[in-house]
């Protein structure tokens, strides 16, 4: 064991000569030596691939000497994701951006690889890439925390649209408005508007089961509530939900009161059925609201939904993180060991009672409601008069408001999502 790790460091002395003396192809000749032999590093394959970038050598030929013994037909979503970051780091992002495709092929639903390769493609020189990454946004970003990127995915599209007209390529200006186009549409779209001081809360009940609602902004049976509104201004009293798939059946809809009154007790029903397609139909109808929840039922017929979908609850779509290989490679499959990279530190570990966490504890109190008076009497000295000083007190209260008190773990290191705009925060791994 220790005759083996003074022969690393050898080799490690004698590969940062080289690289002082400008040994270039030295450099590649030992390392691939080392790497046929078997004895294979992680390091070995970064430095392979930066000294074949100072070479000249082309694109593929570097990132395939990066990624050594990886293998993206073996790795899950994570690990490609994740070898596309670095991928980026290091300027290779034709690369970068087809291990993002591939990641999407599992899990096609998923925001996570569309938003990366957005900040990889080009418009310019890779339209077709960047139109791919911004018709994904466009179709699996949703909620007001994703507009940012929904914005950003309008812009490059547009600017990609744009280099395909000028590059006269009429098949591929063809493919991207398809592509596009099939990003904008909706098998079902459900608008509950009213008017007055009043909040309304709309839950959908999916054909397999599935529920869509406040407490689930997504379901795994591909619904949205993309807007949860409240009164009195017009423009905010809306709920909106939308499935860009949804499956063929019934649908439940529950129109639930939770404070105030509606003008007239009713809410009027928006329903768009195969938004975007030749096929479009809208439907709209008044519901009474006669209970605290009243529910409404709606047909879908030819949804182009046929399998549940893994929710992805982390949008906005991320930008690309900083990475090191080493961060890649120690916390999962070892790259030398043809294993693949190791799913990024801080993601999608939730770690409880780390720094920062919050805990949320109520405060019970009783509140009085009608008439109350005290009085306070003084006797003057020869008794014959009292003096009383009244202090009467009138309390109603105007409304209630009900809700649900919960706490969640967040989770704590390098992962996760900046809730202030449309990409990943948080600190570089191993820093």
């Amino acid at each position: 064991m220790a005759e083996g790790l003074e022969i690393d460091r050898k080799f490690t002395r004698q590969i940062r000569q080289l690289s002082r003396a400008g040994e270039h192809e030295e450099i590649i000749r030992l390392l691939r030596e080392r790497i046929d032999a078997g004895e294979a590093r992680p390091w070995m394959f970064e430095v392979l691939g930066l000294t074949l970038k100072l070479t000249g050598a082309d694109e593929k030929e570097v990132a395939d000497a990066v990624l050594g013994g990886f293998s993206p037909e073996a790795a899950d979503p994570a690990a490609l994701l994740a070898a596309a970051t670095y991928m980026h780091q290091l300027g290779l992002d034709r690369r970068a951006v087809e291990l993002c495709q591939q990641a999407s092929e599992d899990a096609p639903d998923v925001a996570k690889p569309y938003g990366m390769a957005l900040e990889m493609a080009d418009p310019a020189e890779r339209p077709l890439d960047a139109v791919w990454a911004a018709a994904g946004v466009l179709r699996t970003a949703w909620g007001v925390r994703a507009e940012p990127a929904r914005e950003r995915a309008e812009q490059i599209a547009e600017s990609a649209l744009r280099e395909l007209r000028r590059r006269g390529d009429e098949a591929a200006l063809a493919s991207a408005n398809a592509q596009l186009d099939d990003a904008h549409r909706a098998d079902l779209i459900v608008r509950v508007r009213w008017s007055g001081d009043a909040d309304v809360d709309l839950t959908v009940t999916e054909p397999p089961g599935t529920v869509t609602g406040p407490t689930v902004p997504r379901s795994a049976g591909g619904g949205v509530l993309v807007r949860d509104g409240f009164g009195p201004a017009r423009e905010t009293a809306v709920e909106e939900y939308r499935a860009p798939t949804a499956f063929s059946g019934v649908y439940l809809l529950d129109m639930g009161l939770t404070t105030g009154e509606p003008v007239g007790q009713r809410v009027r029903v928006e329903v768009i059925r195969h938004f975007g397609s030749p096929s479009e139909s809208r439907e709209e109808f008044t519901v009474p609201l006669k209970a605290v929840h009243t529910p409404a039922l709606i047909t879908l017929r030819g949804g182009r939904r046929v399998s549940l979908t893994s929710v992805d609850e982390q949008t906005p779509p991320p930008r690309a993180r900083r990475l090191r290989l080493a961060d890649l490679t120690d916390r999962g499959a070892g790259v030398a060991g043809g294993r693949g990279f190791g799913p990024a530190p801080g993601v999608n570990n939730q770690l409880g009672g780390g720094v920062g966490a919050v805990g949320y504890r109520p405060n019970v109190q009783l509140i009085s409601e009608g008439v109350a008076s005290s009085a306070t009497a003084v006797v003057s000295p020869d008794r014959r008069f009292v003096r009383l000083s009244l202090a009467p007190q009138f309390t109603n209260l105007i409304d209630v408001f009900n809700f649900t008190f919960a706490g969640t773990n967040t989770g704590v290191g390098g992962g996760g999502f900046n809730a202030g705009g449309g990409g990943f925060g948080g600190p570089t791994p191993g820093n």
